[in-house]
């Protein structure tokens, strides 16, 4: 997850992920193995994102600044290999989209992924 900033330098195709070089803007957060993001927004100044992989979607906590990942949360488990997105109404509601559908979920905090692969 990178904050993107005018002619800022990745790394990018050198630079996958963390390089502590300070010739290129790192990163603030990493997922080995990738999540595959499909989606993202902000609420209540909490960063979500949507991850087609795991089928899950994130509620990053972020520093004041934005700059860090204070924590990172799953917040919703569906199928691997099916999310295709996740959003806010504007009177707080959460969906998550499939490749078929689109459902209103509630948001819950979750200990670990149930895909055992993926840690």
């Amino acid at each position: 997850i990178n904050i993107i900033e005018s002619g800022g330098n990745y790394g990018w195709p050198n630079v996958v992920g963390y390089s502590r070089n300070k010739d290129y803007i790192d990163p603030i957060k990493v997922y080995t193995p990738t999540i595959t993001p499909t989606q993202s927004f902000f609420y209540k100044n909490d960063l979500y994102i949507a991850s087609y992989n795991e089928g899950t979607v994130h509620k990053l906590v972020l520093s004041d600044d934005g700059a860090k990942v204070v924590s990172d949360t799953i917040v919703y488990q569906g199928k691997p290999f099916g999310l295709s997105g996740a959003f806010v109404s504007p009177d707080g509601e959460f969906f998550v989209a499939t490749s078929s559908k689109i459902v209103k979920v509630k948001l819950k905090a979750l200990k670990k992924s149930k895909w055992k692969g993926l840690w």
